[in-house]
Order: structure tokens, then C-alpha cells, then sequence
């Protein structure tokens, strides 16, 4: 009864679960090849947008030098135009960043910035 409920599963492997669980195999995870297949792809798309973090930080963190009292949003106003100068010195890299399409000048990246700002500003609280 127990295999029919689970069907949509199918045999295969409710037979190769089975012959695991009574040979006294600990259970394995069956997703556990596409997770590491994401987790490798998320770390290379990170590497891939590092030095833009980068570059985000230090103009954050110049301008909060400068105007301390800001809120994280007129922070990220204030740097939106020096962040698009420097994706436009490698567009092809950092095609996935920002909402919109085309070239880098037609798309909009304040909500990035805004994300990226607002993750330092965390890490910050967190020492």
C-alpha cells in the first residue's frame, strides 16, 4: 500500500531506498548532486560579481565617510553613477546585474546597489 501512495515517486527508486535502508547504508539524499551543482554555480557567478562588490563597498563606505547621517537609499543614489561607470569598463560580466534590458545605460541597478548596501550594513552590525 505504501508504494502505491507513492507513485508519483516511482518504483526505481522506492527499490533502491528500500535495498539501502536494509543493507544499513545511512540515508542519502537524492538531490544531493543538483544541490552541489547549484552551489557551484552560485560560487562562480559570486566570484564573477566580486569586484563589483568590491567596488560598491569602497564607494559606501567614502560615502559614509562623507555624509554619516544618510539613510542606505540616498547612499545608493549617491553612487548609482559611479557603479555604472565602472560596469561599463566590463559589460559582458556583469550582464546578469540590474533590471531591464539592453546596454548597461537602459538598465536600472539601484535596487542592487540598495541589496549589496544594505548586506554591508548588516555585516557591519554583526562585528
Amino acid at each position: 500500500m505504501a508504494q502505491r501512495r507513492c507513485s508519483t515517486i516511482g518504483i526505481s527508486y522506492l527499490g533502491e531506498r528500500d535495498r539501502n535502508l536494509a543493507s544499513g547504508l545511512p540515508h542519502k539524499n537524492y538531490q544531493s548532486a543538483r544541490k552541489a551543482e547549484g552551489k557551484k554555480g552560485g560560487q562562480a557567478k559570486a566570484a564573477l560579481l566580486a569586484p563589483l562588490h568590491d567596488e560598491i563597498e569602497r564607494l559606501y563606505w567614502d560615502d559614509t565617510s562623507k555624509n554619516p547621517k544618510e539613510t542606505a537609499k540616498s547612499h545608493a543614489l549617491r553612487i548609482q553613477k559611479d557603479v555604472l561607470s565602472f560596469i561599463e569598463t566590463d559589460p559582458v560580466r556583469y550582464q546578469s546585474v540590474g533590471s531591464g534590458s539592453g546596454a548597461p545605460k537602459e538598465r536600472d541597478y539601484f535596487e542592487f546597489i540598495y541589496r549589496t548596501i544594505l548586506k554591508l550594513k548588516s555585516k557591519k552590525a554583526k562585528k
